[in-house]
């Protein structure tokens, strides 16, 4: 996950990794392992497993469900749910507490999403279930007579606003990269924007590494699968870092993805372990081959042999890097305001022919009800078009979890790894705009 502290003047993030079948919403009875619902067979710890369930959902939202499938499960297995310590009244509560989240849930969304779109079908959901919890027909109409009308007013400015449609994905940039398990999110940004800038497909890697030098001088240790175990930055020292270096490296030079191991982790482990060995045909020389692949054999040796092993990595990445193309021209320009004003910039830069790289919330991607907001991840954003058929402003991500769309909510339009997300979902994390000029 990213983490931004914004009373800095650098921000620090750190990546969420891809998520693969992430889902926060398991059926009732089903999580891995445990054994149907439908046999009475351990009926009391099925019960008690799915009454902690149903708890934990109650955070989540309504329950109405997951406690019919304890009433049902009880009944056809003739159990007294009093045995447990469960009665009717303590199912009601939870069943309460559940409408009460959902209300909650249901009203912040109505609030983002009515300065981007129509809301009356929330609208209505929203009636259902504030009735259902006795709020007063004044408050409701008061919240409903406020969001509906901004809500219309905001769809019919939307389908004016959201023209005409961009899309500036081009063969410099090719398909989506992976960053693998590695929190360098920010590094595949801005190498990104650097190769559409340059056009010539820049590393990421090569970034990551200029920036993370601290990194650099224990890989083992300060590298894991623990979250907070990454490293993390932002585009702008990245670049800043990079141009002081002497300017970008080639992807062609440092590979950021496809380096011939389970992830860019491991293989850099490898290289970081060169110095215990470097015989052809070993691990370690064919992690070096695949990551730097136009390196010479004899000037690879000549690296590990006069480098520490804490500096084998930016040794190497050094000599294959060269000569690395200048950036004293290009200037990085942050900004973090306000969601319609970062969307303002994000309009004129598209309409500008310019990709821009954005800070925000990665749920956008995989859950779209999830109301956080909380920014934790960066991509680019490469396009934008108007959905008739939503009557929604979306913008085109280019991620950097690779060409899959398995790890993507299925709301959305996945091409490749390019996933369109509608504005509104967008906005409830968006805290930062990046773009080159």
């Amino acid at each position: 996950m990213i983490f931004i502290m914004p009373n800095i003047s650098v921000l620090f993030i750190i990546l969420l990794v891809p998520l693969g079948s992430y889902s926060q919403n398991f059926p009732i009875g089903g999580m891995m392992g445990f054994p149907s619902i439908s046999s009475c067979d351990e009926v009391e710890n099925k019960l008690l497993y799915n009454y902690e369930s149903l708890k934990a959902q109650s955070q989540k939202g309504r329950v109405q469900s997951v406690i019919a499938g304890i009433q049902d499960l009880a009944q056809r297995c003739n159990f007294k749910l009093e045995k447990l310590g469960i009665s009717s009244a303590t199912l009601a509560y939870w069943e309460r507490k559940g409408k009460e989240t959902s209300l909650g849930n249901l009203k912040r969304k109505i609030e983002s999403a009515s300065s981007y779109e129509n809301v009356d079908a929330k609208i209505d959901e929203y009636v259902q279930i504030a009735k259902e919890l006795g709020v007063s027909s004044k408050d409701i109409a008061q919240f409903v007579g406020v969001h509906q009308k901004q809500g219309r007013a905001a769809d019919l400015q939307e389908e004016k606003n959201c023209q005409p449609s961009y899309d500036l994905r081009n063969e410099i940039l090719g398909p989506p990269r992976n960053q693998d398990s590695i929190g360098w999110c920010y590094a595949f940004s801005g190498a990104d924007l650097l190769s559409y800038k340059l056009g010539k497909r820049i590393s990421a890697a090569d970034l990551a590494i200029n920036y993370n030098d601290n990194w650099l001088n224990n890989l083992g240790k300060k590298m894991g699968f623990g979250e907070t175990d990454f490293d993390g930055g932002w585009e702008e020292p990245a670049i800043a870092a990079t141009a002081k270096k002497g300017g970008a490296c080639l992807e062609q030079n440092l590979r950021s993805e496809d380096n011939g191991y389970s992830s860019l982790f491991n293989t850099l482990t490898k290289i970081e372990e060169t110095k215990r060995g470097l015989a052809k045909g070993s691990a370690c020389y064919d992690s070096i081959t695949a990551t730097y692949p136009n390196l010479p054999e004899k000037d690879y040796v000549e690296v590990v042999e006069k480098t520490s092993r804490a500096e084998v990595v930016r040794a190497l990445s050094d000599k294959a890097c060269g000569p690395r193309i200048p950036l004293n021209d290009i200037k990085v320009e942050v900004m973090t305001k306000s969601a319609e004003k970062n969307f303002k910039t994000i309009d004129e830069q598209l309409a500008q022919g310019n990709i821009v790289s954005v800070a925000y919330n990665v749920h956008v991607l995989v859950d779209p009800d999830d109301m956080s907001g909380k920014p934790n991840h960066a991509s680019v954003l490469v396009g934008r078009k108007y959905d008739k058929k939503t009557r929604q402003c979306q913008y085109l991500i280019r991620n950097s979890w690779g060409r899959g769309c398995g790890s993507y909510s299925e709301s959305w339009k996945c091409e490749e790894g390019n996933v369109w997300v509608s504005k509104e979902a967008l906005s409830r994390g968006l805290y930062g705009v990046t773009y080159l000029k």
